[in-house]
Parts: C-alpha cells; structure tokens; sequence
C-alpha cells in the first residue's frame, strides 16, 4: 500500500488530498463559527437551539448557551409547547439532573408554573418518580406542599399524592416536611393510595398504602367505610389474599371503623352481591368472614410496622 494514500481506510483519497480537505474544514469553521455565534445571540435562534438542547439533554450546548455572550434566559416561556412552560419543566419531566442544576444555576425559578394545570417542576419529577430529580429541586428551595390544579378541581393536589403511588419519592417529601394530611378532591395522600390499590392490587400498591400509615398517617378521618369495602374484592374470596388480608388489617388497627364498613355494605348489598354474583346472604357472610380473617391478623400485622419503623 502507498504511504500517500488511505486506501487501507477505504478512502481513495490520497493522504496529502485529504490534508489539504481537513485545513479547508477548519479553514471554513473558522470563518462562519463567529458568524453563528452572533447567530445564537441573536434572541430567536438561539431561543430555538436552548429549548431544542434541553429537550434532547445535550448539556454541553445547554451550557454554552446559558453562558457569555449568549446568556439566554432560563426562564424564558416556551412558546411552541402545550406541556410544558419553561426548560425547568421539561429537565424535570425527562429526569435529567444535570440539565436541571446548570438551569438552577443559572437562575431558574424553582417554584415556575406551567399555565395550564400551574405544576410547578417538583410536580412533574414526583409524577415521573424522578427521585434525584425531586432531590435537587428541594435542596433549591422548591415548595413542598405547592398545589396544582386538577382535572377535577381546582388547586387541589400537592406532590405527595403523585408520590404516594412510590414508597421512596413519598419518604422523601415527608423528609422535607410534606402535609401527610392534605386533602383534595379524593381524600388525603393515603386515601389517594388506596386508590391506588384498589384499581392494581399487588404488593407495590400494597405497600404504597401501609407506608403512610408507617409514617403517622391518620386514617380515620379520611378513609370512610366505603373505602374498605372496596379494597374487599369484587368476587370476596375466603380465604382471603394475603395482600387483601394484611391491608384490611392495617387499616383497622389504624382506626377505620369496621362498623361504618358494614353499614355501608348493607346500603350496597343488592348492587354488590349482583356483581360479584352472589346472592346476598352469600356475599355478605364471605365478606364478614374477610374482616374476621383481618381481625385475626391485625397483631401480627402491626408487629410488622414496628418492626419496619425500625429498620
């Protein structure tokens, strides 16, 4: 092989052409890098590339961008997009937390509401269970119990509804001093777990529920009977689950009235029983036999949250 050639590289170029091809790029990028620099200061453009950069996480651009000359604001409301209302939002929603601590840095506001729904970036991170996102926005001073607004009401849900559905994002802003009993339109954050559990029984949602309870929640005022007899499946099996079991358990030792449960079962009785396709003596004995079975459990039940309070 010549050694004035690449062809070994699958070039066809002789070396001193692809020399001079390389001086002519550099040639080149010297001459229009200050015209893009100017490009880039000069407000609409460089807006563009900035949202475009924290969009695709690409922190070096992001950087340049929120530095001298350019010094785009990072605050600036993103007028091409529906979701989301300046790049701190969009750095929480995509969990990227160096993208987020340059634009803190930088000087972006914390607590900035998107205009629609007013979720503040802690929103979007609890929502996506960002759990170093929500970590860096809290050391910065986010507001832990702002409230957004709902599609079903307004002003009414904190980030710890969102977090509640994930034991370790719920930790966290119960860390930094969130209301555990803040209502909205569904209840408290625990009741929002119950919820929870009873679209998805399994031993996450399971879990979800038994933490705030771990935590100092109180039951009793927020969680109704009714909301009892919905955690008892549509079809009561007896035995029961042990999942169902041991959060029936848990919820009675922590104050729900098993009384209040019944009465709102007997109100129900006729729907209930034809939908689980009992009749209704049928339905209301199996479900009897289920809070007896929690009943039994309930100290076993609570040496267990001693023990994880513990841990």
């Amino acid at each position: 092989m010549s050694n004035n050639t690449g062809e070994g590289f699958g070039w066809g170029l002789a070396r001193v052409d692809l020399h001079a091809l390389i001086l002519t790029c550099s040639r080149l990028h010297a001459i229009l890098q200050p015209e893009l620099e100017a490009a880039l200061t000069d407000t609409e453009l460089g807006r563009d590339v900035f949202v475009k950069a924290v969009e695709a996480g690409k922190l070096h651009t992001v950087a340049k961008l929120l530095a001298p000359p350019h010094l785009i604001n990072p605050n600036l409301r993103l007028r091409h997009s529906y979701e989301y209302d300046t790049p701190l939002h969009i750095a929480a929603k995509t969990g990227r937390r160096d993208i987020a601590a340059l634009l803190l840095e930088a000087g972006a506001d914390v607590s900035a509401q998107f205009t629609s729904y007013e979720y503040q970036p802690l929103h979007l991170a609890a929502f996506c269970k960002h759990l170093e996102m929500m970590k860096l926005l809290l050391e910065h001073g986010a507001p832990v119990d702002s409230l957004f607004r709902s599609r079903d009401g307004p002003h009414s849900q904190t980030a710890l509804h969102y977090a509640c559905e994930y034991v370790e994002t719920g930790h966290l802003l119960l860390d930094y001093g969130a209301d555990l009993e803040h209502p909205h339109q569904h209840g408290t954050p625990l009741r929002w777990a119950a919820y929870g559990y009873c679209l998805e029984p399994s031993p996450r949602t399971r879990d979800t529920v038994l933490f705030p309870l771990k935590r100092g929640a109180d039951p009793a005022p927020t969680l109704s009977g009714n909301i009892l007899c919905d955690i008892i499946p549509i079809q009561p099996r007896v035995p029961s689950s042990e999942l169902d079991k041991n959060l029936i358990a848990a919820l009675l030792a922590h104050g729900v009235s098993r009384d209040t449960a019944m009465e709102d079962i007997l109100l129900r009785l006729s729907t209930l029983a034809k939908r689980a396709r009992y009749t209704e003596s049928e339905y209301l004995a199996a479900v009897t036999e289920i809070l007896d079975e929690a009943e039994k459990a309930i100290p076993s039940v609570l040496a267990e949250l001693r023990d994880s309070r513990n841990l």
